[in-house]
């Protein structure tokens, strides 16, 4: 991913997960020391049955930090149940065009 753009994430789970079946859906971003900077909850994501869908705006994302962002969805089912998926790492990289653009 490269700061200054409005990248999308689709993040698929296994068959079965029911994330349409969730009360709450976050998708969190985080430094390399897991520090959570960024989270995304309600209309910023797309949820279906296993699959969620993350839009980033180029404000979100000129201020992530290289080399890297680390991504974990966390959820809570309607029974109060709650899960998470593993933390994965992305690369960030800069752009030449350090700018939000309209």
């Amino acid at each position: 991913m490269y700061r200054y753009t409005t990248p999308t994430f689709t993040l698929t789970f296994p068959e079965g997960t029911a994330l349409d079946q969730a009360s709450q859906v976050f998708v969190s971003f985080g430094n390399s020391s897991g520090e959570e900077i960024l989270r995304l909850t309600g209309d910023a994501i797309e949820v279906s049955d296993n699959v969620i869908e993350v839009y980033l705006s180029q404000e979100q994302t000129k201020d992530l930090p290289t080399p890297s962002v680390q991504i974990q969805a966390n959820w809570i089912y309607t029974d109060g149940n709650r899960a998470c998926s593993n933390i994965v790492s992305v690369s960030v990289r800069r752009n030449m065009l350090e700018e939000v653009l309209p």
